[in-house]
């Protein structure tokens, strides 16, 4: 728990000044943060894996298991997302840099294949493609919507105090919703930057069902399904372990919720909130693993966890919504 606090007065501490695109981070010698801090992301198209460590991102081509992951270091005190376009050509990085002296988050898009930097831009803690990958939208103290086409900011809104530390995107319609770790947050319109509904709970992690009825958001050990429609008429599901909840991923067509606690529990839920299962993904004294992803494949073969010693599990999902674990990649570090 002391990692999210640190990282709620590092932020606080920041600058974010909105400023051009530039170039690349200087280096970063400090260990600020734990270095098991990642994401998780598949790409789209089903063809890569993606992860975020202390080291930078590594892509593992699924084509071939074995094979080596393509890595790309990046120096920096704090990595802190990675997701894919929608089209899963670029890969859009969130992680903390100095530039000229200056500490701030930012965002840098990468080629999906080649791993060549494309663009940065300022102020991200979190970020996501949307409006068909020609915009992007970033979130730290505010919420900015750029084009990526012309580099410019189109929107801005909001005002997070402490930063944004989630971060959902609605699958078809112009909504994210937006918060603070434990703080509660805001569901907005990013194209009009109108509040549409506030989140007056704890907010660790957040989504949205798959038929983008509900949004879904994460507390401390509980679950809150929010209809769209009608904000006032919500579901909220206990997991049993009241430990705060890292991360959730529905499955794309099973009635089937994946949910991960910071203790290391990985959790099954039906989308009705009936428990399906508990698994180990990685044991509580593994370094206070905190923030990281989990995902589930576009064809729902497989999810992807963190596991001990930084590993990766990659489970395979059965038709019942069972889990057994198919593999387990070994995290890569790259030798100077």
């Amino acid at each position: 728990m002391w990692i999210r606090l640190l990282m709620g007065c590092l932020a606080l501490l920041l600058t974010a000044t909105v400023q051009a695109q530039t170039t690349s981070c200087e280096q970063m010698t400090s260990d600020l943060l734990s270095p098991i801090l990642r994401d998780i992301a598949w790409s789209p198209d089903g063809k890569q894996l993606a992860t975020l460590n202390a080291n930078g991102f590594q892509r593992y081509g699924l084509a071939d298991w074995e094979a080596q992951p393509q890595y790309v270091p990046l120096e920096t005190l704090h990595l802190k997302s990675i997701r894919y376009s929608q089209d899963s050509s670029r890969l859009v990085v969130t992680f903390l840099c100095t530039q000229n002296e200056a500490v701030s988050y930012v965002a840098q898009i990468y080629n999906a294949q080649t791993g060549d930097l494309l663009l940065e831009f300022p102020s991200a803690m979190e970020a996501a493609f949307v409006h068909q990958d020609t915009r992007l939208i970033s979130a730290a103290w505010q919420i900015q919507v750029w084009s990526l086409e012309t580099e410019e900011s189109l929107q801005s809104f909001g005002d997070y105090y402490w930063g944004t530390h989630v971060l959902a995107v609605h699958p078809d319609e112009p909504l994210l919703l937006a918060g603070n770790l434990g703080e509660g947050g805001h569901l907005w319109n990013y194209e009009t930057g109108d509040m549409i509904t506030p989140i007056q709970a704890e907010l660790f992690a957040a989504g949205f069902t798959p038929d983008g009825t509900q949004m879904v958001y994460a507390g401390r050990g509980e679950l809150t399904f929010q209809s769209l429609e009608d904000p006032a008429t919500r579901t909220v599901v206990n997991t049993g372990i009241q430990q705060p909840i890292s991360a959730i991923s529905f499955h794309p067509s099973l009635d089937l919720l994946a949910i991960l606690h910071d203790e290391g529990t990985l959790t099954l839920l039906s989308t009705g909130g009936d428990l399906l299962g508990n698994y180990q993904s990685y044991a509580s004294d593994n370094g206070g693993i905190i923030e990281t992803g989990i995902a589930f494949s576009p064809d729902g073969r497989w999810l992807a966890t963190p596991g001990n010693e930084n590993a990766i599990i990659i489970w395979q999902v059965e038709p019942d919504g069972a889990l057994t674990v198919a593999r387990t990649l070994p995290e890569f570090v790259a030798v100077p």
